[in-house]
């Protein structure tokens, strides 16, 4: 049997009190890993718990708004759920997607509400700026990076 994700109440940081966050199933380098949740239960078992550990994170956003990591919280998991499919086998693979599709799910549904009742700045959003933003970034490799910053002369 699968052990459970629990809470985490006795950790010092907020962030690692969480369910999905921990070192019991996915061993990171620096220490803890920001998707750390069994890839067991397939596909659809994985959409379930996909949009519980995202009401979980919602919780946390809420009771720690004041938490400057939280605007990295989701960039995080994404970037685990990548480090997490390299070394995934293809059974693996299905229930990750499950969780991350469960998961997307759960965050889109309350990013909608939130853009409805909270965002009439984007009304005057600049869809040509945005498009050069785009372009700009998927034109900076790690060399155009380097180059872009100040010489130290």
């Amino acid at each position: 049997m699968t052990a459970a994700v629990k809470y985490k109440p006795r950790r010092k940081l907020a962030f690692h009190r969480l369910p999905f966050v921990g070192t019991s199933y996915h061993k990171k380098a620096y220490g803890i890993s920001s998707w750390d949740v069994p890839l067991t239960g397939g596909y659809v078992g994985g959409c379930m718990a996909g949009s519980a550990l995202a009401t979980s994170a919602l919780v946390y956003l809420r009771e720690e708004a004041s938490d400057e990591t939280n605007r990295f919280l989701l960039g995080q998991i994404c970037a685990t759920w990548i480090d997490r499919a390299e070394s995934a086998t293809q059974e693996e693979l299905d229930v990750l997607r499950g969780q991350a599709v469960g998961f997307m799910q759960t965050i889109s549904g309350w990013l909608a509400a939130s853009v409805d009742q909270f965002g009439a700045n984007l009304d005057k959003a600049d869809k040509k700026a945005i498009l050069k933003r785009i372009n700009a970034g998927l034109a900076l490799d790690e060399q155009a990076f380097i180059d872009s910053l100040p010489s130290e002369e």
